[in-house]
């Protein structure tokens, strides 16, 4: 197993299998390949990204600042791809925990696994697979965390969310999980779903509903994807030969992954109406451009990490199509988390130069 690269700040990229896996009679998508595609969108920004609203930023600043000097930072484990791994990392279920712990504004360190490792790491760390393939055999996937404050271990994005919430439920941005109408459904054709997993029992049922349904829409259009994942070289032929060996029997070399033509035309324009009764939540509060208007709530870390992940890797001209599909919600959306980032990457920066500031103080103090 290689070595893990540590990095001492929130990173933000990620290689993350969906929930599903899908297949489909011929040139098939398959859950397989989100399961081992890298996914991201953009230049990920560094230290601790918060999500929560403009009128929660004061309320709970000195908050932020206690908790980053009374607990330990969260050990959060991601699929490194091509360096800079901070820059490269796509993964949409990685992704949504980067969210939720920006959200939460909780100290963290990012750890980068190259993705033939993580089964290694899982049994390592002792943490089992939480979903499994349609032949019933095993799905190791990341996110993982570590939390050395209360020595929890977790290793599903979802589960991730809910023990920061009720772990930390004041912090940073507050709720994750706030009541809201999360009535999306994705019905996929015939033949085209084959669940890794069932929605397992959960506090926050209508989220973990909405999550799987999220993840099956854009599962089912990964394969516009696929070959746009940008991998690490050190270890790239081995990553294809897992994509490759998971998309059995639909997909018998990486080549097969591509899609042209007019076979791609098709795909786009399902992957459109797949997400127009998703774009009619967005449409609901014209404040946007999150589902609760100018708040941002897990739901919205649920869509952001698959956009992030289409970002990345879509040829740039369809990822301009997608922002602009149903009125242009999507990359309504995909923006107002990006301008959050930038926010409190800034904010973020003035709290460190305060702690210098007050660290040096007190270094004169004692002198």
């Amino acid at each position: 197993m290689q070595s893990p690269m540590h990095v001492d700040a929130p990173l933000h990229g990620g290689l993350e299998p969906s929930d599903t896996m899908w297949s489909r009679e011929g040139a098939a998508c398959t859950g397989s390949i989100a399961s081992a595609c890298p996914t991201s969108a953009g230049q990920p920004r560094s230290h601790h990204q918060h999500y929560h609203q403009h009128q929660h930023q004061h309320q709970h600043q000195h908050q932020h600042q206690h908790q980053q000097h009374t607990m330990s930072p969260i050990t959060f484990y991601d699929i490194g791809l091509r360096p800079p791994a901070a820059k490269n990392c796509c993964s949409p279920n990685p992704w949504k925990t980067r969210f939720a712990l920006n959200f939460k504004a909780l100290p963290h360190t990012t750890t980068w696994v190259a993705l033939p490792d993580i089964v290694d790491l899982r049994t390592t760390l002792k943490v089992a697979p939480t979903r499994k393939f349609a032949d019933g055999s095993d799905f190791f996937t990341l996110p993982i965390i570590e939390d050395a404050s209360t020595g929890t271990t977790l290793g599903d994005s979802l589960d991730i969310a809910v023990y920061l919430q009720q772990t930390y439920p004041s912090a940073g941005g507050g709720d994750l999980f706030p009541d809201q109408a999360l009535d999306y459904a994705f019905d996929p054709a015939a033949g085209l779903l084959v669940p890794l997993s069932a929605v397992r029992a959960s506090p926050y049922p209508a989220y973990a509903t909405f999550n799987v349904h999220v993840d099956g829409a854009f599962t089912a259009h990964t394969q516009l994807t696929t070959v746009g994942f940008p991998f690490d070289p050190a270890n790239e032929a081995a990553t294809k030969a897992i994509f490759v060996d998971r998309a059995r029997p639909y997909m018998t070399a990486w080549e097969d992954f591509a899609l042209r033509g007019d076979d791609r035309v098709r795909m786009l324009a399902s992957f459109e109406a797949t997400l127009a009764p998703l774009a009619v939540l967005y449409g609901r509060d014209a404040d946007g451009p999150f589902l609760l208007g100018a708040r941002a709530t897990y739901a919205d870390f649920i869509v952001g990490a698959w956009l992030r992940m289409f970002e990345v890797t879509l040829p740039a001209a369809e990822w301009q199509q997608v922002r602009g599909w149903h009125g242009g919600v999507f990359g309504r959306l995909h923006d107002g988390l990006q301008a959050r980032q930038e926010e409190e990457e800034e904010q973020q920066e003035e709290e460190e130069q305060e702690e210098e500031e007050e660290q040096e103080e007190d270094e004169e103090q004692e002198a």
